[in-house]
């Protein structure tokens, strides 16, 4: 399992369906970037209950993913997909103080 801080961007379109057992699925995706010289954008999937744990979040938001990384292979080719297994706003450090906020003394 893997974790990493980064920033939320932006949700994808949620997919839902039935599977072949007969049993409903849904999935969201959702994009997140790091900061720094060179930004990278990480694509994530989330499954079904888990799904409610991204949708009130907002771009610009500070976010920690726990993840695993899958692939799988359909005739022939292999697909690999980012699965997020838990998503928790990351809270500001009390410590600091915003700017255009400093305290007087």
């Amino acid at each position: 399992m893997h974790k990493i801080e980064t920033t939320f961007l932006k949700h994808l379109p949620e997919e839902s369906g039935t599977g072949k057992n007969g049993k409903e699925w849904v999935k969201n995706g959702f994009v997140c970037e790091d900061s720094g010289q060179y930004p990278v954008q990480r694509a994530f999937e989330i499954w079904g209950e888990k799904t409610s744990l991204v949708k009130s979040l907002k771009p610009g938001d500070k976010i920690t993913v726990t993840f695993d990384i899958e692939s799988r292979e359909y005739n022939g080719r292999y697909f690999t997909s980012a699965k997020a297994k838990a998503v928790e706003k990351t809270l500001p450090d009390p410590t600091t103080t915003p700017a255009g906020n400093i305290p007087d003394n």
